[in-house]
């Protein structure tokens, strides 16, 4: 079993944004304009009937999915080569999959929660193990909450030090980028993705059993 250089993947991520900056830059104005206007409406919404409300409350919850899981889709694409398209954010609207990352983050939110109350370590082993279902998700054939959950916990058995290491890189990059200004999160927040989506694929090509 080989580690993760921690240096090859802050470098790469680097190579990658610098490649796509423009691109990527506008996908996350794109992205938090998008976010920021549901939610505007969503306080509109707030005031109405308790039905709307709820209603409204589900939506906005749908098209988080949507988003979170097109945002990961360009930077999949980014590694297989291709050019950062404003459409993937918005592309990922399969009732399947969005019921499937849906359901998947609810329960590692459980098994993280359980983990918490067992003196904090065990949660974030937990959190570290199950990260990537989504990407897992993006990449099956057909998406599996399950077996999404199942392959991330196999793919990253033994590297939970090196996951740790790159949890903490990336919290300091995105804490530099929150202090410049916040202008630095633009930059920030794709590095950080990059480096995350390239870990996975780099365990991934370590796990041959990944389903499809």
């Amino acid at each position: 079993m080989s580690t993760i250089s921690i240096s090859n993947i802050v470098s790469e991520a680097w190579a990658l944004f610098k490649e796509h900056a423009s691109s990527i830059i506008v996908i996350m104005l794109v992205y938090f304009g998008t976010t920021i206007l549901i939610s505007l409406i969503g306080i509109g919404v707030a005031g109405a009937n308790i039905i709307m409300s709820v209603l409204f409350q589900v939506l906005q919850s749908v098209i988080g999915v949507i988003l979170a899981l097109g945002f990961y889709k360009i930077f999949l694409n980014i590694l297989d080569g291709q050019t950062p398209d404003i459409h993937t954010l918005f592309s990922q609207t399969s009732p399947n999959l969005i019921i499937h990352s849906f359901v998947g983050s609810i329960v590692m939110a459980l098994a993280v929660m359980v983990g918490l109350i067992f003196l904090i370590i065990p949660g974030l082993y937990i959190a570290f193990r199950l990260q990537f279902f989504n990407l897992v998700l993006l990449d099956q054939d057909e998406p599996n909450f399950s077996e999404a959950l199942k392959s991330s916990w196999e793919m990253t058995r033994g590297y939970v030090i090196d996951l740790l290491g790159i949890a903490i890189i990336s919290a300091f990059i995105v804490i530099a980028g929150i202090l410049a200004l916040f202008v630095g999160i633009f930059i920030a927040i794709p590095v950080v993705s990059l480096m995350g989506v390239l870990v996975y694929r780099k365990l991934k090509a370590n796990y041959t059993e990944l389903p499809k």
